[in-house]
């Protein structure tokens, strides 16, 4: 729309005068200090650095432990839907990607989802209950969670140089919380190596891909940000070390103390009752129905979830399975024949 071109106009045109990334003043000169850092670049984390730029006129770098996304428009790469998440993007979603200008080009990697198809636990093949949904002022957009990556990170090389600094494979470990007299946050950046690959849908937001990770701590950089954002996903990796870090310093006070501190910081857990092992399962669905819907079924029991999603225009859909974690069907190597 006209507000979104003459916003890329200006930032080209800033991007022009300055295309060299410069670090804000510090109060300690053998430090840099950042206006902001983002742990993560995932879809929030990227957005959340076009939000800095873009709303802030902040310098931003953003940081992530995986290796730089794929193109969005690499056939070779997205034709093997089952490898993917999917993920639908509804009227907020599409709201937030409108208001920061990147909604065009998400949408032209999407396959729209004008509604659903859903069994009961006991209908039939052919007794599947069709809903369009032409009451909704927004269609849901889908596609797969690394192209929406993709085309973010190829958003931000276009438009945000100077602006945004795009690092991967990088670790961030917070290192002081209150430096410079709670002005700034301390932070140690090493550079990792890591055969994680984001084709691997497990591998993305895997709590365990720090502790899988080579890096390089012995020539770490140490830097200092006015604001920090933590977008690293189950990792929480800033999360944690907040909750460290407060519960260290409120161990340290008196009784008078810590009720002049207030709350303490606490990240919230939940025990997850109801684990479910999730397979994905490449399909096209029979010529007489339409191959744009949602399909959704399950079991009388609950066993079986099952949900599929467009993942192109081509008519591919991507099927996820959600089995119980201890049923005998979600266990490696389990016979396909069986499950069907």
């Amino acid at each position: 729309n006209t507000s979104c071109d003459k916003h890329i106009a200006r930032l080209r045109s800033a991007v022009d005068s300055t295309d060299t990334f410069t670090i804000a003043d510090s109060d300690d000169k053998s430090l840099p200090l950042l206006d902001a850092v983002v742990c993560g670049g995932g879809p929030a984390g990227l957005l959340s650095a076009i939000m800095l730029a873009r709303n802030f006129d902040y310098k931003v770098k953003v940081y992530e432990r995986l290796p730089p996304p794929p193109s969005p428009t690499d056939e070779s790469i997205w034709s093997d839907v089952a490898k993917f998440y999917l993920i639908g993007l509804g009227e907020r979603g599409q709201d937030a990607l409108r208001e920061f200008c990147v909604l065009e080009d998400v949408e032209a990697c999407c396959t729209t989802v004008p509604g659903r198809m859903d069994w009961a636990p006991d209908a039939g093949p052919d007794e599947g209950v069709e809903r369009i949904f032409t009451d909704r002022p927004i269609m849901t957009q889908v596609l797969p969670r690394d192209k929406l990556v993709g085309v973010l990170h190829q958003h931000i090389l276009s438009n945000y140089q100077g602006k945004i600094e795009l690092l991967y494979q990088k670790e961030v470990t917070p290192l002081d919380f209150d430096y410079n007299d709670g002005s700034s946050v301390l932070l140690n950046v090493a550079d990792c190596q890591t055969e994680f690959l984001r084709d691997i849908p497990s591998n993305v937001g895997a709590q365990n891909l720090a502790s899988e990770s080579l890096c390089d701590v012995e020539t770490a950089e140490t830097i200092t940000t006015k604001l920090l954002i933590a977008a690293d996903g189950t990792a929480r990796t800033i999360a944690i070390e907040m909750e460290k870090a407060d519960k260290a310093k409120r161990d340290s006070m008196g009784f008078f103390e810590k009720i002049k501190y207030g709350p303490s910081f606490h990240i919230k857990r939940y025990v997850d009752d109801n684990q479910r092992v999730y397979k994905t399962i490449p399909m096209k669905v029979p010529s007489k129905w339409r191959n744009d819907l949602n399909f959704s079924a399950r079991s009388k029991d609950g066993r079986i979830l099952f949900d599929s999603l467009p993942a192109d225009a081509n008519g591919n859909q991507c099927a996820v399975l959600l089995l119980k974690k201890d049923d005998e069907m979600a266990q490696p190597n389990s016979d396909p024949r069986a499950l069907r």
